[in-house]
This record gives C-alpha cells, sequence and structure tokens, in this order.
C-alpha cells in the first residue's frame, strides 16, 4: 500500500527534487537552531560562524522543523498532497531517529546517568553512565523490552557476566567444605566422595601428597579446558558491538 502511494504521488525525479529539499532546509535550520539556542553568544559576536560547518553544532529539532518546512514548501509548490509525502516519510524518518541515537552512543552525546552497573560507559568524562541512547535507538526501531533486553543489556553485561560465571563455576567445581561436613568426610568407606574431597582426604588425612598433586593436575586441565571451551563459545572476550 505504501509503495502503491509513493509510485502515485511521487516519480524518480520528484523524489529526488523532495530529498534534496528536505536535506538543504534540514541542514539550514539545525544548524541555525544551535547557533541561536546553544552558541548565540559566539554567533552574536561572530555572525560568520554559523558557515563554520566543520568545526561541528546541529540540532536535532531544527533539523527536523527544517526539514518539514522544506517538504511543505515543495508540496506547495508542486501542488503534491503534504499529508501523503508523510506516510513514505513516515518510516525512514523512524529509521533516521534510531541510527541517530546510535551516532549520539558513538560520539558521547546524550548520555544517561551516572551508574555503578557492570554494563555502564566512560564517555570520556571520568563517569561511568548507563547507555540510554542504545536503549532509545532500539524503542524507536520498535524493540520490545525483552528484545532490548536482549540485544542491548545483554551485549554489554556480556563481558563482566561471562568471566564471573567460569570463575563462580571453577569456585564450585573446588568447593568441598560442605560435602565433606554432610558426608563425614566420605564415609562410609569413602564412598560418597567428590573429586576434590577425595584428593582433599588423600592429601591431608593419608598423607599421599604425589597421589593427591596428580589429581590436582587432573582437575586442574578439567577446569582449564573447560574454561577456554565456555569462554570462546561465549565469545567473552570480544566487545560488545
Amino acid at each position: 500500500m505504501l509503495f502503491e502511494i509513493s509510485v502515485s504521488v511521487l516519480n524518480e525525479e520528484a523524489a529526488y527534487d523532495l530529498t534534496l529539499y528536505i536535506m538543504i532546509g534540514s541542514v539550514i535550520l539545525a544548524r541555525a537552531a544551535f547557533e541561536l539556542v546553544y552558541n548565540y553568544k559566539d554567533f552574536f559576536q561572530n555572525p560568520i560562524s554559523f558557515f563554520y560547518f566543520w568545526q561541528g553544532g546541529m540540532s536535532f529539532h531544527g533539523g527536523v522543523i527544517g526539514g518539514a518546512l522544506a517538504g511543505l514548501y515543495y508540496c506547495r509548490k508542486k501542488k503534491i498532497d503534504f499529508y501523503d509525502i508523510g506516510d513514505i516519510v513516515a518510516l525512514p524518518l523512524a529509521l533516521m531517529l534510531g541510527f541517530g541515537r546510535i551516532a549520539n552512543f558513538l560520539n558521547g552525546e546524550l548520555v544517561g546517568t551516572v551508574t555503578n552497573v557492570p554494563w555502564c560507559v566512560d564517555f570520556g568524562d571520568g563517569l561511568c553512565r548507563h547507555p540510554s541512547q542504545l536503549y532509545e535507538a532500539a524503542k524507536i526501531d520498535g524493540a520490545t523490552a525483552w528484545q532490548r533486553f536482549r540485544n542491548v543489556t545483554l551485549p554489554l553485561i556480556r563481558p563482566v557476566m561471562i568471566p564471573a560465571i567460569t570463575l563462580g563455576i571453577v569456585w564450585t567445581f573446588n568447593n568441598l567444605n560442605i560435602v565433606w561436613l554432610v558426608s563425614n568426610a566420605g564415609e562410609p568407606s569413602d564412598q560418597t566422595h567428590i573429586l576434590v574431597s577425595f584428593v582433599y582426604k588423600a592429601a591431608f588425612n593419608l598423607y599421599r601428597y604425589g597421589y593427591a598433586a596428580a589429581l590436582s593436575m587432573i582437575i586442574f586441565f578439567i577446569l582449564l579446558i573447560f574454561s577456554l571451551v565456555f569462554m570462546r563459545r561465549t565469545k567473552a572476550t570480544e566487545g560488545a558491538y
């Protein structure tokens, strides 16, 4: 349906013209809004700074207003229904908002509140902040709460979570105090041992140090192989994105 509307309203040449109008209007108003709202002192002292595009400085709100006004002017000029054009540009505009939030994240803009959660990000000011831009970008693209958790939160906490899980498994594997107390040192007749409690008894009750050391090396290699495979399969050493 949207394709049919776009074809009936705009031909290829008109689509290029409309895009050019919107781009020009967006850039001019984005720059003007930035200079008049955020940099007005320097602007009034040196109005020519408006053209210093290489120094950066664009206002998103000014860009949206400028693009809308330029699109309205083109529609009036070509006698096209502005609301039909709105239907056509609504979807790419939503994608643009999402990409804009990702650009904010990469540029360290519009950062979230200071936090100490494992997935916080230091944007260069020495404070660890919540990466709210990524959640906003995902929400704009229609991601549900579960999708935002799975595709934003989990990749951010994975470099911390996976090593913590690995260390927890290794520690639990080597933990013998509960088994030792409950089984009364492997009784009856050493039938309730686990591997680490058996090694402990061999070393400190039976004084078979060489035997216990050999079994300890087996335990070490089991845990080493498990850790390497687990870290590799979960891609724990890779960056979040």
